[in-house]
């Protein structure tokens, strides 16, 4: 087989990951920590024993970006709840 004198120009690294979802290192500690859950205790888990086995389990130079999301995600939450809340809150005074 003779290679083609002109051959398609092959995307870079850049544009064949671009569609490829990012994850955190702490996203990642989460799931593979969840994941070690569901087979050690199979009848359950809370969120909080995920997060403070894979907190334990993160390196220690990923853990101030780890705690930034933590917080973001935190303060993201609780502004959509605040936000049903409000929503729930002024139909029931419609309704009454």
């Amino acid at each position: 087989m003779v290679a083609s004198p002109n051959p398609e120009p092959t995307p870079d690294f850049d544009e064949i990951v671009s569609g490829v979802p990012r994850i955190s290192a702490w996203q990642a500690v989460w799931e593979e920590t969840r994941e070690a859950l569901n087979v050690v205790q199979p009848r359950g888990w809370t969120p909080e024993e995920i997060g403070r086995h894979a907190w334990d389990a993160l390196p220690e130079q990923e853990r101030e970006q780890a705690f930034d999301l933590l917080l973001y995600t935190w303060w993201s939450l609780m502004g959509q709840f605040d936000a049903a809340r409000q929503a729930h809150t002024g139909q029931a005074g419609e309704q009454a």
